[in-house]
């Protein structure tokens, strides 16, 4: 069947470990609350050993680090599960069982029909919201985004967006910092939005993928192995081919709109 799920990974840091008698008051819930979710409608799966139990998978280095990892019909119903069921009386508890973390703690993004989200794949979203801020790839309940199958608007960067730079054997010169905000990812993961600025610098490139650009401020000039170039400017849209190698040379600082395409 077509359609997306929406999945949610959420962690925490427990204060002491499962058998304390300081964490009794949640682990005396725990299979109530498992009960519960297993059958809330919309709910559609979970990560659990062959006996039910997710506080004894351990996916982290920290082994008080706890993982819930599910996946829900829509929004709807995962935030009715949340907050106007039993589990909302753990949720006003939470402090007296788990460390108050300084990162984001939780993750959700949307999922084709049938996929089952590996723990890699939750780590990969939390630690996306992290750099990046929500988006359409990885967003919260504050901020949800829509499933894919609905109108996405998209706003300019918004937070601190994932900063980088480039390693050395691509360098000619300078060594300038790069960000990356990704607005949108398709269930596919081939098929990404977003927004892309660098300081001035220049750097081998080598496509494997196919690229829209539409430029928002500053200079490059993209240079083809055989020596043609093209000056690009703020306004100005263009279309990068996969398989294009060649230089990109940021001669004022630059920021763009990509569109990509991963065949």
């Amino acid at each position: 069947m077509a359609g997306y799920w929406l999945a949610q990974v959420n962690v925490g840091l427990a204060r002491h470990e499962m058998d304390s008698i300081h964490m009794q008051g949640f682990v005396s819930r725990l299979e109530e609350i498992d009960s519960l979710a297993d059958h809330a409608p919309g709910f559609v799966w979970r990560l659990q050993t062959e006996e039910g139990d997710s506080t004894s998978i351990r996916v982290f280095d920290d082994p008080l680090m706890l993982v819930n990892l599910s996946v829900w019909e829509d929004l709807e119903a995962l935030r009715k599960f949340v907050f106007k069921s039993s589990h909302a009386e753990l949720l006003k508890n939470r402090a007296e069982w788990f460390r108050k973390m300084d990162t984001n703690h939780l993750a959700m993004w949307w999922i084709p029909h049938g996929h089952t989200p590996s723990v890699e794949e939750a780590k990969e979203k939390l630690e996306h919201i992290r750099q990046n801020g929500p988006s359409q790839a990885a967003f919260n309940l504050a901020r949800p985004f829509p499933s894919p199958s609905h109108v996405l608007k998209l706003d300019q960067p918004n937070g601190p967006g994932e900063e980088y730079w480039l390693p050395s054997e691509k360098l000619i010169s300078g060594n300038p910092k790069q960000t990356a905000w990704t607005q949108y990812t398709d269930g596919t993961g081939k098929f990404f939005v977003g927004f892309w600025r660098s300081e001035p610098g220049k750097w081998n490139i080598s496509y494997t993928e196919e690229e829209y650009c539409h430029m928002l401020e500053g200079t490059s000039i993209i240079t083809h192995t055989d020596g043609t170039s093209v000056t690009v400017t703020a306004g100005e849209s263009f279309v990068i081919p996969r398989g294009f190698v060649g230089t990109w040379e940021v001669v004022e600082p630059t920021t763009k709109r990509f569109v990509i395409y991963q065949a």
